[in-house]
């Protein structure tokens, strides 16, 4: 998360990466479920979610705030 993707087409080994690493952070949340102490204290919920708004040429297009309007959750961090 955070890099900077510097093409647009992906290799076989690119796709092969991702699936390796998500594989693993799939593993570490099953770990972690698993816990006989997970779920206990304080009440809370992280989640990531990306999405892209773009143009008919398929381009992103930086109006993340006005979509998501003055009436945003104040929990919500976008």
């Amino acid at each position: 998360m955070g890099q900077k993707i510097d093409r647009e087409n992906l290799t076989d080994e690119d796709y092969r990466l991702f699936s390796e690493r998500l594989h693993h952070c799939l593993q570490a949340m099953e770990t972690l479920l698993q816990k006989k102490d997970f779920g206990q204290g304080e009440c809370s919920l992280g989640a990531e979610l990306e999405v892209t708004i773009i143009d008919a040429n398929g381009r992103p297009l930086p109006v993340s705030y006005e979509a998501l309007g003055p009436e945003l959750d104040h929990r919500i961090q976008p």
